[in-house]
């Protein structure tokens, strides 16, 4: 009841009413443009958010419909026994659902601290309120909800500000929603407590307080569908230009190997020049000529940085050994390896300290090659390929990932600054049985390879065996 009271004729009645209608009559309206508004986003977005949204509002609509007698007049006219508990039970929803909400769309739980348990004690206590209604009403007045419900208010407020605070663009919206909906309450509460005119704008400010809100809150829904819109077209243009950077690093890695083996071979004939013209000229002294060519072999198949075999000796041994396996019926698995950014290493350090890197990660590859017929050389640049006679992919893929740990192991001091090295090893099997020839082996270890650099380096990429008709995958 308000109070005071006051007398009004017939007509100023009927037009009361007429004014009283047609506002709640826009209220409901525009609620009901609201619920269908963001159940069409939960259609088309299928998130939660969006359900519980529809469930605040329908449960504000079933606060008004009650406390404005437009639900017994329209929804329940012929009063249900049970109609009695309506409006506590729309007060709790009302106090419960927004909670719920704003838990799930605020994402509440990953912020911890005192903002997440308070949440979760009042959602308890809300819960606890909506069992008593509907099983004991009798004694659900013993729960005191109308004197936690402005606390409840206070501390969503201050909840929904500290998240704010701490970064959370749609918390603003959800600020400014529910200090409107409070300020109108305030008013509405200070006008039938005589503290300010009674007239039709207090009298249903917290109505029109509520409509507001739901407003704003169906902004910072849309809101976020713009901001994850963003992302996604931010993500996709980064993933674009990252793959046209791979595209474009893979080709000038590509052309340097190219320059690097033409100079190579270069070398090579010319070196074979020298040695003939040396030969014929010092026939007379032929002891002595086989020594230095020993000598000159010796250094011509070794790289003179690393002291690993170089690129022709390995090709030389690798065919030896793809015979020798068809011989013995044994596999041969070729191991692929390329330090992760070499080209950023140099450019920032500089290419002595890039010398001491190849020099440090070809140690680590020697002390794995232990075995009678295990071979490591360099493949060109800081490209690295070993030879594992008598080896199954699988304990070929366990070496591999060993000394990619190793590698990521090392310590390494530039001016004090400590730099970190990855590589990345492509694995490929010969089957005996295989009509395969070493080429095609060296290829199905290099595609491996290039899959281990697309799928974010610093690791070991198996290619499947390699059958009868040559054919690769992998695995």
């Amino acid at each position: 009841m308000v109070l005071p009271l006051e007398l009004v004729d017939e007509t100023s009645f009927i037009e009361g009413k007429v004014l009283d209608t047609a506002l709640f009559s826009l209220f409901f309206g525009g609620m009901i443009v609201i619920v269908l508004y963001n159940l069409s986003l939960l259609i088309f977005t299928r998130d939660l958010s969006y359900l519980l949204y529809v469930l605040y509002l329908l449960s504000a609509m079933f606060y008004v419909g009650t406390m404005s007698g437009f639900g017994q007049l329209v929804l329940w006219p012929g009063a249900p026994p049970f109609s009695a508990r309506f409006y506590t039970l729309s007060a709790t929803l009302c106090f419960l659902t927004p909670l719920l909400f704003v838990v799930r769309f605020l994402q509440v739980r990953q912020y911890g601290g005192w903002v997440w348990h308070i949440t979760w004690v009042l959602g308890c206590y809300w819960i606890t309120v909506l069992m008593a209604v509907l099983l004991i009403p009798e004694h659900a007045h013993w729960l005191f909800m109308e004197y936690v419900a402005l606390p409840y208010c206070l501390i969503s407020l201050a909840v929904t500000l500290t998240l704010w605070a701490r970064g959370n663009v749609s918390a603003r919206l959800f600020s400014i929603a529910w200090i409107t909906l409070l300020g109108f309450t305030v008013i509405h509460l200070l006008a039938l407590w005589g503290y300010m005119p009674l007239n039709r704008l207090t009298l249903h400010g917290q109505l029109i307080g509520m409509f507001i809100e739901f407003v704003l809150l169906s902004m910072a829904l849309a809101e976020r569908i713009n901001l994850e819109r963003d992302q996604r077209i931010a993500a996709q243009q980064l993933a674009l230009e990252t793959s046209r950077s791979l595209a474009d690093e893979r080709e000038q890695h590509l052309q340097a190997k190219q320059q690097a083996l033409l100079i190579q071979q270069r070398a090579n004939e010319e070196l074979e020049t020298r040695v003939v013209a040396r030969t014929k000229a010092l026939e007379e002294v032929r002891h002595g000529l086989e020594l230095a060519n020993a000598e000159l072999l010796r250094l011509s198949s070794t790289d003179p940085l690393t002291h690993l075999a170089n690129r022709r000796q390995f090709d030389q041994l690798l065919e030896d050994e793809v015979r020798r396996g068809r011989r013995n019926g044994t596999p041969l698995t070729v191991l692929l390896g390329d330090i992760d950014h070499f080209k950023r290493v140099n450019d920032s350090y500089g290419h002595p300290f890039g010398d001491e890197c190849l020099r440090r990660v070809a140690a680590v590859l020697q002390q794995h090659c232990q075995r009678a017929g295990d071979l490591a050389a360099r493949y060109g640049g800081e490209e690295f390929v070993i030879t594992l006679p008598a080896t199954g992919g699988p304990q070929a893929v366990l070496l591999a990932e060993r000394m990619r740990q190793d590698v990521e192991r090392l310590e390494l001091d530039c001016d004090g600054e400590r730099v970190s090295l990855t590589i990345s090893f492509g694995v490929a099997t010969l089957d005996p049985q295989a009509a395969a020839a070493p080429l095609e082996l060296l290829s199905a270890a290099d595609r491996a390879l290039y899959e281990a650099k697309r799928s974010g380096r610093n690791c070991v990429v198996e290619a499947a065996d390699l059958g009868p008709d040559g054919a690769t995958v992998f695995a």
